[in-house]
């Protein structure tokens, strides 16, 4: 089984490898697809030596949510050829080299919970209250992502819809319903890895929603989604009244 230094150097080493290729081939490209096969790749280096439902079902929650949203992320900027997150700093390679190491802090935290599972598992069987809990709110959780991008994406492919956002589906519920999926997905996984665990580990692992939580809100997701939407719409009532209504991740509450 593969040390965690190993896994983290890994992670590091590939993101700084495919950084100085993109940044020579000036392109974006790469940079989602490159995360998900990483992600893939720490999982399977990182199984083996506690293997249990639990440690199955997490390593499988956790590829199919990478390799989903990996999948769907290069589609998209293939598509439409370009990501506006990097317009500005694809050109200038220490810039560039940032958002890549930040991705990697990103495998590493949110891959935390399967991470440490794999290594510190107590070997419980799954079957708690808060297994059936974590499982269920990954699936929630994993449908309101899938679901949102796949509306968003239809939406943005239809000539009739240019110049205009999107309010139908779930996103009629609340503005982000793809953010609030994300960070449902990495709670539900969290709490699955929870009884698997002993000690201060038990709290260690909630970086990972913790974390994501926080790169939504707040700098990566929402924040930056917010301010592209306001030069794009701010002039206009319907969106006026959309962002009056609408909540953003949770309704009633945020």
């Amino acid at each position: 089984m593969a040390s965690f230094l190993f896994l983290v150097t890994v992670n590091f080493g590939i993101q700084t490898i495919m950084w100085a290729i993109s940044s020579y081939l000036v392109t974006e490209k790469y940079y989602d697809l490159t995360g998900s096969f990483t992600y893939l790749l720490v999982t399977f280096l990182g199984y083996g030596q506690h293997v249990s439902i639990r440690n199955m079902l997490v390593s499988c929650m956790h590829c199919v949510w990478a390799a989903r949203l990996g999948s769907f992320l290069y589609f998209r900027v293939v598509k439409f050829g370009h990501d506006s997150r990097f317009e500005k700093v694809k050109s200038v390679p220490k810039r560039f080299l940032i958002y890549w190491e930040i991705q990697g802090v990103w495998i590493l935290l949110t891959n935390l919970p399967i991470a440490i599972l794999n290594i510190y598992s107590n070997d419980s069987d799954y079957g708690t209250m808060l297994d059936y809990l974590g499982t269920i709110i990954f699936v929630f959780g994993f449908f309101s992502e899938t679901v949102s991008d796949a509306q968003k994406l239809f939406f943005k492919l239809d000539p009739a819809n240019k110049g205009k956002f999107i309010q139908s589906g779930l996103w009629n519920i609340v503005r982000f319903p793809n953010y609030a999926g994300e960070i449902l997905v990495q709670l539900g996984i969290t709490l699955v890895s929870f009884s698997g665990l002993d000690g201060v580990f038990k709290l260690i692992i909630f970086l990972s929603p913790v974390f994501i939580s926080i790169l939504l809100i707040n700098v990566s997701g929402i924040n930056l989604q917010v301010r592209q939407q306001q030069r794009r719409w701010g002039e206009d009532a319907s969106f006026k009244e959309y962002v009056a209504n609408k909540y953003k991740l949770i309704p009633y509450l945020y």
